[in-house]
């Protein structure tokens, strides 16, 4: 058993973290069944969210940074390890300098979609999210997203956001418009009458805005009078 919790990572202690992960590989059907539900590239071993939590939780009680640092991101399983430490660093300097790396890697929405966004400077983190808003890089954008998606609730945001989505007008990938409507339906539960102006008056595509609405049908937070009323903001031209 490796010991997860170190002062140090030396080259042989990332080798060795490697097979460590190799040998928390499930059955052939979990990992089929994994790699099938996230539409990764990379090698999945099954179950890799709790294996992770459990890794991760002694990674973080040594010095996690130079896991970071260090690490070669080769499967499912240390990438989602890098998410979740990656959510630990506090200061924005090095989180920046250290996302900007890990999202580089990332080709699928479980990796991304497992980084937490708590620096306390929220500017910085809006920054980032408009820097990666702007690469060619899906999974980059569906990131910056994200960042937007843990801004939602701050009402000096509101109308950044609704820019951001209008400029995704003519965004084609999947899992990038999929992010933009979690936002754009959370801009709702939060903000109801500026996102309704937004509704009423958007340049956003017609997915984002029919997939948002459905998001809202489904939410127990909008009331049942606004579910109704929403359809009425439903593009009919496709995407």
């Amino acid at each position: 058993m490796i010991d997860l919790v170190r002062d140090n990572w030396s080259k042989e202690d990332i080798a060795a973290f490697h097979e460590y992960g190799k040998s928390l590989k499930g059955s052939d059907k979990d990992c089929e069944w994994e790699k099938r539900i996230i539409n990764t590239s990379l090698e999945c071993f099954g179950r890799t969210s709790t294996k992770a939590r459990e890794a991760v939780s002694q990674i973080k009680k040594g010095n996690y940074i130079e896991f970071l640092r260090n690490i070669e991101i080769t499967n499912h399983f240390e990438s989602v390890c890098y998410a979740h430490l990656i959510s630990c660093i506090k200061d924005k300097y090095l989180f920046r300098e250290l996302l900007d790396k890990f999202v580089l890697t990332i080709d699928n929405w479980a990796s991304s979609d497992t980084i937490r966004f708590s620096l306390k400077d929220t500017d910085f983190l809006l920054q980032t999210a408009i820097d990666y808003l702007e690469s060619d890089m899906p999974f980059v954008r569906r990131t910056g997203l994200n960042i937007l998606l843990s801004l939602a609730k701050k009402e000096q945001y509101i109308n950044v956001i609704f820019t951001r989505l209008d400029m995704l007008k003519n965004e084609k990938e999947y899992y990038v418009n999929m992010c933009a409507a979690w936002v754009l339906s959370e801009c709702f539960i939060h903000h109801r009458d500026a996102t309704l102006r937004y509704y009423s008056d958007n340049h956003t595509n017609a997915f984002i805005i029919n997939k948002s609405i459905s998001k809202c049908h489904d939410s127990f937070r909008v009331s049942p009078e606004d579910k109704e009323f929403l359809k009425s903001f439903r593009k009919n031209r496709s995407l």
